[in-house]
């Protein structure tokens, strides 16, 4: 992983190398994502909290927190930036089994697929290419 994040290092702006050389300790590559213009991206905490960033400002928009953050912590995730790159659609798969459907236009956590302990972990998620639908997958079965 290392190796692949100096790699790209030149094309990356000094806010988005220094913010990633600082928390590369706690990082992998998992746990951030550029948008598709490369203006934001989204961080994953320890914390089970989603971060998203403004590469511009160098600042935090806004945090997203959902009410179990201390119970299950991130094991997928997928995100759909809006055009303009405000937000969009966060989806999140966790340890316990749900999947969480986030609107990061709106902040809220829109809705919860799954039942708490009686799912299977999702390993991997995706948008369809319209965008309209979401895959989840996991190792079981």
């Amino acid at each position: 992983v290392l190796a692949r994040f100096l790699d790209y290092r030149p094309v990356l702006s000094p806010f988005v190398v220094a913010f990633l050389s600082k928390y590369l300790y706690i990082m992998s590559s998992r746990d951030s994502v550029f948008g598709s213009s490369s203006q934001t991206f989204v961080h994953l905490s320890k914390d089970s909290r989603v971060h998203l960033w403004d590469v511009a400002s160098k600042k935090e928009r806004k945090s997203y927190v959902d009410k179990n953050h201390l119970t299950h912590s991130f094991t997928s995730y997928a995100w759909k930036t809006t055009k303009d790159q405000t937000g969009g659609v966060f989806v999140a798969g966790y340890s316990d089994g749900l999947v969480g459907i986030w609107d990061l236009n709106r902040g809220v956590q829109s809705q919860i697929i799954g039942k708490a302990n009686e799912s299977e972990v999702p390993t991997d998620i995706v948008f369809s290419n319209d965008s309209k639908s979401i895959f989840v997958s996991s190792n079981e079965n």
